[in-house]
């Protein structure tokens, strides 16, 4: 019997080949947090034409020594003014070198309409000394 022939699928270089117009989204960002801070946002914003469905989100910290962190995702869908929040779960893993260390990663399914800019945000107990946070997400675009 012949070899039945299959038609090629036009998509980027990394692709859901079941789904061509998913396009693969990762962004990342850093955020300072300075003595007097008690958290402060990323911004990633959603190209126009485009939603972007969140995947994956994670985030780290460095904080001094007994304060404690917490990550969110916030996102806005249908012409929202305010975004909802999305908590991520953390896990404190103690000294990393002299500051404490955090860390956050957890499979999620979050919209963030065209246009709209997502809130990658890192919060922390007491805004005394200097922190540091990374935070990323990924997921997919798809057309709108």
């Amino acid at each position: 019997m012949p070899a039945k022939k299959v038609a090629a699928t036009k998509c980027t270089p990394v692709c859901d080949v079941d789904s061509p117009a998913r396009q693969p989204f990762q962004a990342a960002v850093e955020i300072k947090l300075p003595n007097g801070t008690g958290g402060q946002n990323g911004f990633v914003v959603v190209p126009k034409g485009k939603r972007l469905v969140i995947e994956y989100a994670s985030g780290e910290a460095f904080l001094p020594t007994g304060q404690k962190g917490l990550f969110s995702v916030i996102t806005s869908l249908a012409g929202q003014t305010t975004g909802t929040r999305h908590y991520l779960d953390s896990d404190a893993l103690g000294k990393f070198g002299a500051p404490d260390y955090f860390r956050a990663g957890q499979v999620v399914r979050l919209y963030a309409d065209q246009g709209t800019t997502v809130m990658l945000r890192a919060d922390r107990d007491i805004a005394t000394g200097d922190g540091l946070a990374r935070m990323s997400i990924s997921g997919h675009l798809v057309d709108v």
